[in-house]
């Protein structure tokens, strides 16, 4: 081993990066498979995703799907029971006595707490909030709770 030092730096140099990449494939896949696994339930909650072809090409894979899915989807197969839908915004501001803020969260419907098991800070208020373009309800990290509108 001494002998060849430069053999010897580089035979340990990939050993190195070779156990540091096996380490970081390793925490990545745990960390996909455990994603979102403390959910009652979490194993009948799926999320749909959208295809788009092109002549027969995939232009598009995401997310993103049309605000009626869950309905129609709903009618149309028996297996599924319910749905939920949720919106990222992004940034928004709301107005509660006379005062204005900027909050980021997510709005989402009804369902929503029925199929995440997610811990509020503090439980679900019913308190009047004008947010422009909302829907039912507004799930926000920065305040920790689930609020309805009107």
């Amino acid at each position: 081993m001494w002998k060849n030092k430069a053999f010897s730096f580089v035979n340990l140099t990939g050993l190195v990066v070779g156990i540091t990449a096996c380490l970081l494939i390793l925490q990545y896949v745990s960390f996909e498979l455990n994603f979102d696994r403390f959910h009652k339930d979490a194993d009948r909650i799926y999320r749909i995703t959208n295809d788009r072809f092109q002549q027969g090409k995939l232009i598009q894979h995401g997310t993103i799907t049309y605000p009626t899915i869950g309905t129609t989807m709903a009618k149309d197969f028996n297996e599924v029971e319910s749905y939920t839908t949720v919106s990222n915004p992004g940034t928004f501001k709301l107005q509660r006595d006379k005062k204005i803020f900027e909050e980021k969260g997510l709005f989402v419907d009804q369902h929503f707490l029925s199929f995440f098991t997610f811990p509020l800070k503090q439980p679900v208020l019913r308190q009047t909030f004008l947010v422009t373009g909302c829907r039912d309800h507004l799930m926000s990290r920065g305040l920790g709770l689930m609020r309805k509108r009107g």
